[in-house]
């Protein structure tokens, strides 16, 4: 397995980053896992609508950017206080369980290391007595297959839960139980902060993986990077009207 770590940039390239980190699996032959955090960003599945899923003028008073990924489900916040977890398979598989059992057991590993007790519901969330604090989705590609998560920290949940539009209808409905759209962070539970957690889900990496090469964004993979920008610019994709900043740098020494 490869590993890379990275930290901020804008959310264009962080996203743009996963087709090209899911490319170089393939080419490589090997799995790649990538640790990374980024600033306020609220991030949309492929086939959702801004307008149902996110308050935009909300989004738009606190300046947080928007945008669509290619994994469907619904739209996740991003901020300091959030750990982000990508696998990257270079095989396509087909079994959506088999998928989040592979990608969530280096969560569920952590958080075990952690003295905490989780377990999953709806499918694709990891709860600690009854709060979600990990959502997934999955991209299966024609060659490939990508699983994303997020592990909540420390982040914002108040300005979270003003920002997203949670369909709770599906609670009442009995679809989904309860804690799909009950976020809480880590630090409900334990006094944690996000370096310390990076530090445990490290370890837990190199435990269920084994031997682990890094991945360093060096200037290969920062031409790639540019060349898939553009394509994520679209207005298919761009919800900012042209959002372009900087890259995200390599954390991993």
């Amino acid at each position: 397995m490869r590993i890379i770590q990275s930290f901020g940039g804008d959310p264009i390239y962080n996203i743009a980053l996963e087709e090209v980190l899911s490319d170089l699996s393939i080419e490589l032959k090997d799995e790649i896992i990538r640790l990374w955090i980024e600033d306020k960003t609220l991030v949309i599945g492929y086939g959702q609508r801004v307008e149902d899923e996110i308050d935009i003028e909300e989004a738009y008073r606190h300046g947080i950017p928007i945008v669509r990924r290619q994994s469907g489900g619904g739209t996740v916040y991003h901020d300091l206080g959030n750990i982000n977890i990508s696998l990257y398979l270079p095989i396509r598989i087909l079994d959506v369980s088999k998928i989040y059992e592979i990608g969530s057991r280096y969560i569920l590993s952590t958080l075990r290391r952690m003295s905490l007790e989780p377990y999953i519901e709806n499918r694709n969330d990891i709860v600690v007595d009854g709060y979600k604090v990990s959502g997934s989705s999955i991209w299966i590609r024609r060659k490939a297959t990508v699983y994303h998560a997020t592990l909540l920290v420390d982040a914002d949940i108040d300005l979270m839960m003003k920002l997203l539009k949670p369909p709770i209808h599906l609670v009442r409905e009995g679809r989904v139980k309860p804690s799909k759209y009950r976020p809480t962070n880590l630090k409900h539970f334990i006094d944690i902060d996000v370096g310390e957690a990076l530090k445990i889900l490290r370890v837990t990496v190199a435990e269920l993986a084994g031997k682990t090469l890094p991945i360093r964004l060096d200037g290969v993979l920062y031409r790639r990077l540019e060349e898939k920008v553009e394509k994520y610019l679209d207005s298919k994709w761009n919800i900012n009207d042209g959002y372009k900043g900087s890259p995200p740098y390599n954390l991993l020494q």
